[in-house]
């Protein structure tokens, strides 16, 4: 493969943090491995035995998906972290097959495992892309493998056989209507119970060596083990669902993504690579560091990583030793030009800004002949390439464009107007940013702006995505947003659309542990443009919620 690179090779470091909690931003498409599989090349690697625990999972009727297909039989997942053979990503290893027509799975854990989450998905693409394949995706929480005193559960009255742990029990998902973990992201989980398990699908409260257990016939509490007159029958009725040879695809997920060096089986959504307004040329916005390596893959989905296209074939890119010190951790756009040959060119160019494509001959209509809302429409699509969209066909339409407000300067002049803008160009992926002091939560990606939102720089005939002129303080630019905009304002935790002396006080309260913050005080933000606030209640927006904020609320309300 040819090696051309245009201007600069920098290893990229992705803003991708690396936590104990699982976000399902992954698209995996490596094959999976079952955990007997993963335990052993373990044990292999450590040349010591791992002692495991066998966990059993009944997943419900409503689980059954099409993306948990295996050689054309549905398969349950199982992922833990912080303990022995843990899987590098979400949703973890496939599980061995119990009973496979009443949907019981097994797993032998590492007894290092506390706590698991089960799933019914491999490849797990993020939330915010809204396709069939998320909806079919389910889960539970975080459940603990730690065993189980008398009392702890209302399922297991005298607890487990060892309290210390659920060695030979089943997990019983609830296969009615999941629980929301947070109302902002909406994502939901499915809750669950644990049993002893009799075999043959049968499960109860009692271990077999309870006083209480008189037979698996007369314990069992397996409500499909049981035919209309109540009498047991056991689950040899039953079948599964027949299943496709292979999962379907999404091909809205095809296209280029960066791949980072740490992670080399794994694809993320947020990587990937949107095409520009010029022909062949695509781009990102990342973060640049010495010490990092990264590829460019084309995806395809239904494929297997080994299957996929890689640039550069030959490895990684690395700068180590090349790369300017007062360069490592800056913002940069970074440009990517395959060509038909499989050679590919990179340029990361500074400062971070979206690409624009800015003619040099004067536009065809001046500005100003234009009515209110619609002024610079003429330049963005000039500068955008969208000369082929229908801004006139009205917000329910594929494409919209309208000013919300113009800013003026010390002399009366259109220095910059807040524009809301989207068009069909790129997949549907869900954004959620902080822009001046709002958290804007957009369904899709609208481009040409993440949000929907840009602001136009009259003076230097320029768009800017808004999330990136807020962060760079344009003049006035929080201010205006708070009146023209959308989305909850930062500091508003009784959403009631205004901060107020109430909220302050609920800081407070909160950081006297005399309650707890709102569930969704928390959000995540996918579009940052190097903002680190992740709280409502982080009102001086500094990264963290304490009793400050609420001291700075009070201020606020008394200028």
């Amino acid at each position: 493969m040819k090696k051309a690179v245009c201007i600069l090779l920098a290893a990229l470091m992705l803003m991708l943090a690396a936590t104990a909690t699982v976000n399902a931003e992954v698209i995996n498409k490596s094959a999976m491995k079952f955990v007997q599989e993963a335990v052993g090349e373990a044990q292999a690697a450590s040349a010591t035995p791992i002692k495991t625990n066998r966990l059993y999972l009944k997943m419900p009727s409503s689980w059954y998906s099409d993306y948990g297909v295996y050689q054309g039989k549905y398969y349950a997942s199982v992922y833990w972290w912080e303990a022995a053979a843990a899987p590098e990503e979400f949703p973890g290893y496939r599980m061995m097959i119990d009973d496979y027509d009443q949907g019981v799975y097994y797993a032998d854990l590492p007894e290092d495992v506390h706590t698991v989450i089960w799933g019914n998905g491999f490849g797990v693409l993020d939330p915010e892309f809204g396709s069939q394949k998320d909806r079919e995706l389910a889960y539970t929480a975080d459940v603990n493998l730690e065993g189980a005193l008398e009392g702890d559960y209302d399922s297991l009255p005298e607890g487990t056989a060892d309290p210390f742990s659920f060695d030979g029990y089943i997990y019983v998902v609830d296969g009615g209507d999941p629980q929301v973990i947070s109302e902002f992201s909406g994502r939901t989980y499915y809750p669950g119970s644990w049993y002893a398990y009799y075999g043959g699908g049968c499960y109860g409260s009692y271990a077999q060596d309870s006083d209480h257990f008189t037979s698996v016939a007369d314990n069992c509490l397996n409500p499909d083990h049981f035919d209309a007159q109540g009498n047991h029958i056991g689950g040899a009725h039953l079948t599964a669902p027949e299943a496709p040879d292979d999962p379907p695809t999404n091909p809205a997920l095809n296209g280029y993504y960066i791949v980072n060096g740490r992670e080399p089986g794994v694809i993320r959504s947020e990587n990937k690579l949107y095409p520009s307004s010029k022909d062949g040329e695509y781009y990102k916005s990342v973060s640049i560091s010495r010490d990092y390596r990264f590829r460019i893959v084309y995806f395809e989905d239904g494929k297997q990583l080994d299957e996929l296209t890689w640039y550069p074939e030959w490895g990684w890119y690395n700068a180590n030793g090349e790369l300017d010190d007062a360069l490592s951790g800056h913002d940069y756009t970074l440009y990517f030009y395959p060509d038909e040959t499989g050679g590919s060119a990179i340029v990361l160019s500074e400062p971070l800004d979206y690409p624009i494509e800015n003619p040099t001959e004067a536009p065809t209509e001046a500005p100003t002949e234009a009515p209110d809302g619609e002024r610079y429409q003429a330049r963005l699509k000039e500068q955008y390439n969208l000369d082929d969209f229908d801004f006139e066909s009205g917000r329910d339409g594929l494409a919209y464009y309208k000013e919300l407000t113009y800013h003026h300067d010390s002399s009366g002049e259109v220095d910059w107007a807040l524009v809301y803008c989207y068009t069909n160009y790129m997949n549907p992926m869900e954004m959620t940013a902080v822009i001046g002091n709002r958290v804007v939560h957009q369904g899709s990606w609208a481009n040409p702006f993440c949000t929907g939102y840009g602001v136009y720089d009259v003076k230097n005939d320029r768009f800017l995505d808004a999330v990136y002129a807020a962060a760079q303080g344009i003049d006035e630019f929080a201010q205006v947003f708070d009146e023209a905009g959308t989305g909850r304002r930062i500091g508003d935790l009784d959403r009631d659309d205004a901060v107020t002396i109430i909220d302050a006080t609920l800081i407070q309260r909160c950081e006297a542990n005399i309650c707890d913050y709102p569930a969704d005080d928390e959000f995540r933000v996918t579009a940052d443009f190097g903002r680190s606030v992740h709280y409502y209640s982080d009102f001086d927006q500094d990264g963290e919620r304490s009793i400050l904020d609420a001291t700075r609320i009070q201020r606020y309300l008394v200028k």
